[in-house]
């Protein structure tokens, strides 16, 4: 919600897959006006949690998606839209 995409990517965006570069993985939130994330549950390193996404106009995409952390770091993460 605070547009702290630099710092996103260092705590894991960066690990994102698929190649992407920063300026890519910035842009995929043009349209993001703030954001939500619960944690369902956790597991040792794993994280379950969803993401409710505002959009700039008005809309919400809503997301769920399994995360790793290791070392303060998300090392993997798989992310779907809920419809």
């Amino acid at each position: 919600s605070h547009h702290q995409y630099l710092r996103a990517w260092n705590l894991g965006g960066k690990n994102s897959g698929g190649g992407l570069t920063f300026t890519q993985f910035e842009a995929g939130f043009s349209t993001t006006k703030t954001d939500k994330v619960t944690i369902v549950s956790h597991a040792g390193d794993a994280v379950t949690a969803r993401l409710a996404a505002l959009q700039t106009d008005g809309s919400v995409k809503n997301f769920v998606g399994k995360y790793v952390v290791q070392g303060g770091v998300i090392t993997t993460f798989e992310v779907a839209p809920v419809s």
